[in-house]
């Protein structure tokens, strides 16, 4: 294929990216991740699971927009110290958008946080994540625009 043609990982002042925390429904259960948000390209959908990466963490879940425009990658805690920011498949650094800085996350106030919220993952046996549009176990499988009601796989 045409991948020995290509110096990756690419690098280009259009590709942005925003953290986050946000919590997540796991089988009606509120738990706390790092979202990393990305943009600035289409994000082609393959047959190949997509993968991103701060330095050498891989995130726990990647989801590609209906659209293909947007990225939206998920750490559980603890989240990595820092480092370069990467998307890409088969464990490609496809794209790099730049240095992730635990300064540059938006974190959400502790305080207000639900006392049943969980903090860490545990490591799935079996399944994936799954976004409803209704954020409930329905066997639906459409991913939401906004995936803040997320499950594993149903």
């Amino acid at each position: 294929m045409y991948y020995d043609l290509i110096k990756f990982p690419i690098r280009h002042e259009k590709l942005q990216w925003e953290a986050r925390e946000v919590l997540l429904d796991v089988h009606g259960v509120p738990h706390l991740f790092l979202r990393i948000r990305m943009s600035g390209t289409e994000f082609p959908l393959l047959a190949k699971t997509p993968q991103v990466w701060i330095g050498n963490t891989p995130a726990k879940h990647v989801l590609i927009s209906e659209n293909k425009m947007t990225v939206r990658a998920y750490f559980s805690p603890p989240y990595p110290e820092g480092g370069e920011i990467f998307f890409g498949h088969l464990g490609v650094h496809e794209l790099q958008f730049g240095r992730f800085s635990p300064s540059s996350l938006a974190r959400l106030d502790r305080e207000r946080l639900p006392e049943n919220v969980v903090l860490g993952e545990k490591p799935l046996s079996v399944g994936s994540l799954t976004c409803t549009d209704s954020g409930m176990r329905s066997g639906s499988r459409k991913t939401r625009k906004t995936p803040e009601k997320c499950i594993y796989g149903t």
